[in-house]
């Protein structure tokens, strides 16, 4: 079985990594919107019939060398050519528009 593993970028508690506040107090979160879209694309593998991993489930960020060990992992175990990794990040702009 083909494996597809999610990586959703930076965490919570990752400094920066959003935009400047909007006039309402809201801001653009890369961790948040990078899992919603983690979690879209998952779904729909999911419904094709691929085995699919979130590499970081949790909030909080965790370090490139977890990263690589948990994505080593699962390479080991299901096969260096039958994975694909796939890491979601995304920019926050400065613009309020």
């Amino acid at each position: 079985m083909f494996t597809i593993l999610l990586d959703n970028g930076h965490g919570i508690n990752t400094p920066g990594k959003c935009s400047p506040k909007k006039a309402d107090g809201t801001r653009f979160r890369e961790y948040k919107f990078a899992r919603t879209i983690v979690t879209n694309i998952a779904t729909k593998l999911k419904a094709l019939g691929y085995n699919v991993i979130t590499v970081t489930p949790e909030q909080e960020d965790i370090s490139l060398g977890e990263r690589v060990r948990r994505i080593n992992k699962s390479v080991k175990q299901y096969g260096s050519g039958n994975c694909l990794m796939i890491s979601v990040h995304v920019n926050a702009a400065g613009s309020a528009d």
